[in-house]
């Protein structure tokens, strides 16, 4: 390939990647680890979008390497609510892998 031609891609290419449609996971938002209502999926109302999540943190001592284990259920009247909570806890609860979910109750 000649030189020019490899120069347009390097051009071309990065330019292409900025014109894709933003991806649903970079649209949501930090909101509190106390957003929805506390509930769980066996006493939660129909209707509602509810929340789990299962995430890991340091312990808050210095003299302890323990790794606390944070579990929550939550209730949301919309699934991006929903989203949009689970991405704050997956980014405060960041150590170890985490699970996390919602459901619909319907």
């Amino acid at each position: 390939m000649p030189f020019r031609s490899i120069l347009a891609l390097a051009v071309i290419f990065p330019a292409a990647l900025l014109s894709l449609p933003v991806d649903e996971a970079a649209a949501r938002t930090l909101t509190s680890t106390k957003a929805g209502v506390r509930c769980s999926y066996s006493t939660a109302p129909y209707g509602v979008f509810v929340g789990f999540f299962l995430g890991y943190e340091e312990s808050k001592f210095n003299f302890s390497d323990a790794i606390r284990q944070f579990t929550t259920q939550r209730c949301f009247a919309s699934a991006t609510e929903c989203d949009n909570w689970l991405y704050t806890m997956q980014s405060k609860y960041s150590v170890g892998a985490s699970q996390a979910r919602c459901r619909y109750k319907g």
